[in-house]
């Protein structure tokens, strides 16, 4: 598993090295250093190594190969476990949580660049 985290930069905008230290962060990390509330993160801290140990995933960043269906199938896992549906529920958010973020993070990485050409073709009409 990576050490890479989210930390606090010195003072100051980022360094190159920051900035690019920060774009390694494991998924998993970057989405625990948003949570603020204690209870949440304890919860959260307890539900993903148990949905990681269910898939098999080896480390953190593996996350990112999660899709719906290892949800689904875990979800029957956990009812069969007699779990109240409401913990069922809870367990869940923090999945879906985590798999949003990373849904929103290749968003943010598949989004198109403005242009920085001089040559860029204007439109009117």
């Amino acid at each position: 598993m990576s050490t890479a985290r989210v930390t606090t930069p010195r003072r100051g905008p980022l360094s190159r090295a920051e900035f690019h230290d920060l774009e390694r962060v494991p998924p998993e990390a970057e989405w625990f250093a948003n949570i603020d509330d204690g209870k949440t993160r304890r919860a959260y801290r307890i539900d993903l190594p148990d949905f990681r140990a269910f898939t098999g995933l080896a480390a953190a960043a593996e996350i990112r190969l999660v899709t719906r269906t290892h949800v689904i199938a875990w979800r029957k896992a956990l009812e069969k476990r007699a779990l109240a549906g409401a913990t069922i529920s809870g367990i869940r958010s923090a999945i879906e949580s985590v798999l949003l973020s990373q849904v929103e993070r290749r968003s943010r990485r598949a989004m198109p660049r403005p242009s920085t050409s001089s040559t860029a073709t204007v439109i009117t009409a």
